[in-house]
């Protein structure tokens, strides 16, 4: 259906500079580095994504979308429905689950699954049988950073998370090829899920209201907990937006009515939600640090709703391309507007979303 519309986008995409190109990376989720030629395959293979994701919202079931966020100890996911005719998706759950007891036998005295091939076998088929009982259509997955095996300094939980994307995607896909499930399976790039969430965040004026030292300060702006803290204070911010009982500022998603009854039943501070109170998930219980650890349960949301913003903004493109069919000078002038609108519109959502970390 949308076959010729993407073929006509392409040839707006032949009149535009390489940094426009790579604000429509930004703006649909691909590749923002390369040669133009490069950048144009990247977005034409990411449209393809889109396209299906979008084929999805469209069916009667709509896109049901699984964020997952890969861990052993910390494995979590976030469920959205986007149903076709819908404004925007809805945040249905967040879980987060121990693997390790839950879905592979411990012997006693251990705490983690052994770095064994039928351990993480049975790890992974057992996983993917759980996975796909909440019905949804596209797991959304967390890709590993590439690392080599053979390297002494990587840890051995590290390697298991390595593994487990592996052994999870090939149980899933098996499934879906011999039970014929209308299911798609998308690797989801954490680097490209941080650029689109957090590149544009007013860091410097956020550490301004932190105790940290100006050297601390300093040292933090490109740190990795900082990027977590973050990607968490998005996190709270867009939920607690919802729930604060003012006028709403921001319409990514909107809560499923039981979520928000939990968000709003939630008895501590809810401008700084602990997750992991309102999830759902293991049958073990956690320890402390388990319980404060917020990062998985964000990214696995962040994992969910970076894709169907990219789809939202793949919506946009769509509609240009049927309201300009013909790509004349006006048209594609407004073309790059277009793009100007996009960067413009998400970097004054990025510089108020979050007023605190």
């Amino acid at each position: 259906m949308n076959k010729s519309k993407l073929a006509l986008l392409n040839k707006y995409f032949d009149a535009i500079k390489s940094s426009e190109l790579k604000s429509l990376g930004l703006m649909l989720g691909s590749a923002k580095t390369g040669t133009k030629k490069e950048l144009r395959t990247a977005l034409n293979e990411q449209m393809g994504n889109l396209n299906t994701l979008w084929r999805l919202r469209e069916s009667p079931t709509g896109l049901r979308v699984m964020g997952i966020d890969l861990g052993i100890s910390n494995f979590a996911f976030t469920t959205f429905h986007w149903g076709k005719g819908m404004k925007r998706p809805v945040l249905k759950d967040m879980y987060k689950v121990q693997l390790a007891g839950d879905f592979v036998h411990l012997n006693e005295g251990e705490i983690s699954p052994p770095l064994r091939p039928e351990v993480m076998a049975m790890l992974g088929m057992n996983l993917a049988n759980w996975l796909v009982k909440f019905d949804s259509n596209a797991y959304l997955i967390e890709r590993q950073r590439s690392r080599s095996a053979s390297s002494s300094s990587i840890l051995e939980n590290i390697l298991k998370v390595m593994i487990l994307e592996y052994v999870l995607y090939s149980n899933l896909q098996n499934k879906i090829i011999r039970e014929s499930l209308p299911v798609h399976l998308f690797p989801s790039l954490p680097k490209r899920m941080v650029d689109f969430t957090c590149s544009g965040l007013p860091i410097e004026q956020l550490l301004a209201g932190t105790k940290s030292g100006s050297n601390q300060k300093s040292k933090a702006l490109g740190s990795n907990l900082l990027s977590k803290k973050l990607r968490i204070a998005l996190c709270r911010s867009l939920v607690f937006d919802q729930i604060s009982g003012k006028q709403r500022r921001f319409f990514m998603f909107d809560l499923d009515p039981q979520f928000m009854e939990r968000c709003l039943a939630y008895p501590g501070d809810k401008t700084a939600i602990n997750f992991y109170e309102i999830s759902k998930g293991t049958s073990i219980d956690m320890d402390f640090k388990q319980r404060n650890k917020n990062d998985d349960l964000c990214d696995s949301l962040l994992h969910g709703l970076v894709w169907m913003r990219w789809l939202s903004n793949y919506d946009t493109l769509l509609a240009f391309a049927s309201k300009h069919p013909i790509p004349d000078t006006d048209s594609q002038n407004q073309f790059k507007q277009l793009i100007e609108d996009f960067n413009e519109s998400h970097n004054k959502f990025l510089l108020t979303v979050i007023t605190h970390i």
